[in-house]
């Protein structure tokens, strides 16, 4: 199991590195928080999941645009070892 924060770029299909390679990594979740004051939302999904990383997409939306976001988000992996 490993687990980290990211607050990166706005970039879709941005990649993000396991402290260490697993074997294989079967599992992500996402965690993030922001103050929704104008009834938005913020997505992160996985794009792909690699030994040594995974990408990411996230996304905004509210009332009247829909872009790519930067919001900051936590992350846990879990996998097998070498």
């Amino acid at each position: 199991m490993q687990w980290g924060y990211f607050s990166g770029g706005t970039a879709n299909n941005q990649s993000i590195n396991f402290p260490l390679s697993f074997k294989s990594c079967f599992s992500l979740a996402f965690s993030s928080t922001t103050d929704n004051t104008n009834n938005s939302i913020w997505s992160v999904n996985y794009a792909a999941i690699y030994a040594s990383y995974f990408t990411v997409y996230r996304r905004y939306a509210d009332a009247g645009t829909i872009a790519n976001s930067s919001q900051s988000f936590r992350w846990i992996a879990i996998g097998t070892w070498k």
